[in-house]
């Protein structure tokens, strides 16, 4: 079907945002950083997550990113769409990422294929050398049908292929039925012993949670953002009541705590940290046990633990053995406070030009192994 383009006036001049008409849909694409509503409309649908929010464009923002955002709307109402981030590489235009996205209201084909369209000629428009897509977790479908629009089957990830839900609708003697023995006499425990106060985050505890961060990926071996992106995080997150820190004292010192962000029915564990100290006190299990019955008390309906080891969740999945570092993981920690292992769509990747994907399919050199979309690909983690 052909599209009439119209220009609004008051945004040509700064294109920042164009509109393309396909029968009864209107497709726009903006550059806006802050779009309450759509936030607003991933809040209210199956899969929208704050990976595809404005509030995390504006959060990645920080680090360079830019945004291009496609919404699919009738009659004024959003149906779906996707919001894209975008990096500059010197002299060979961008790289850009779509995580948890597109989501969609419908499963309406023309709805999926207009929204689609309008990606790509928005990636074009940035132009985009390498675009790899991660759809929601609710658009399986929707991933198989990538292939035909040029994408194809990336072993690159810009989310974790899994994660873990605790569905909050059971009762609190359910959730401890679900736990592993050891997690739940560990969780038992702590709560028994005296010395922990658990309590919500305050400012002044952001640069507490911080130093632990660091001791934390100090022992467990993992880089960490810098205390000022943190800070804009907060800033642009708490503001709307969508993040949350919870602490464990013991005698005034923080033990351990949790960034939480809360967006739509979810609160994910964006992270949880832990100083090394009072480990006979438990506080990791009754912190987490403390976040987890909170979220409930608050009328959320799922617990999300913010991904876990794809190796350990195809084991878990295939019945197999876990190795001694597997059973020992952070990962295995997470698991047993029981829930459900939910894979991710797999990622897709798009090249922006005629050349490079005849190049790619006649798989003469292995572009994702290439120098640039390998020095970038560390930003493109959510989490």
């Amino acid at each position: 079907m052909s599209s009439e383009i119209i220009r609004q006036p008051s945004l040509v001049a700064n294109s920042s945002s164009w509109t393309t008409v396909e029968g009864d849909l209107e497709i726009r694409t903006s550059q806006e950083l802050a779009d309450p509503v759509w936030d607003t409309f991933l809040k209210d649908t199956s899969g929208g997550q704050y990976a595809q929010s404005s509030l995390w464009a504006q959060t990645k923002a920080f680090n360079g990113w830019r945004v291009m955002r496609v919404t699919a709307m009738r009659q004024g109402r959003i149906l779906g769409g996707a919001q894209m981030l975008f990096r500059g590489l010197p002299l060979l235009g961008s790289i850009g990422y779509v995580p948890g996205g597109p989501v969609f209201a419908t499963e309406e084909s023309r709805l999926q294929e207009a929204t689609l369209r309008a990606m790509l000629a928005g990636a074009a428009k940035k132009h985009c050398r390498a675009l790899i897509v991660q759809p929601a977790r609710s658009s399986a479908r929707l991933a198989e049908q990538l292939p035909a629009w040029g994408l194809r089957p990336t072993t690159r990830k810009v989310m974790p292929e899994y994660t873990l839900l605790v569905d909050l609708s059971l009762d609190t003697e359910a959730l401890l039925a679900q736990m592993k023995p050891k997690t739940r006499y560990n969780t038992r425990l702590g709560l028994r012993k005296e010395g922990l106060t658990l309590r919500e985050g305050t400012h002044a505890d952001y640069a507490k949670f911080y130093r632990v961060m660091e001791l934390t990926g100090q022992r467990q071996n993992f880089k960490i953002s810098s205390e000022a992106y943190y800070t804009h995080l907060r800033e642009v997150f708490e503001p709307q009541g969508n993040l949350k820190l919870f602490v464990a004292d013991h005698e005034g010192e923080l033990v351990s705590a949790q960034l939480s962000i809360l967006f739509g029915d979810t609160v994910v564990n964006k992270m949880t940290v832990w100083s090394g100290e009072q480990g006979h006190l438990k506080p990791n299990e009754v912190l987490l046990w403390h976040v987890i019955c909170w979220a409930k008390a608050q009328g959320y309906r799922y617990y999300d633990f913010g991904g876990i080891s794809s190796t350990l969740a195809r084991k878990i999945l295939k019945d197999e053995p876990l190795t001694e570092k597997l059973a020992r993981s952070v990962s295995s920690f997470k698991l047993g406070f029981g829930g459900r292992i939910v894979a991710f769509p797999q990622a897709h990747i798009y090249f922006g030009s005629s050349l490079l994907r005849w190049i790619d399919s006649k798989q003469l050199v292995s572009l994702e192994k290439g120098g640039n979309v390998k020095k970038v690909m560390h930003y493109l983690r959510t989490r």
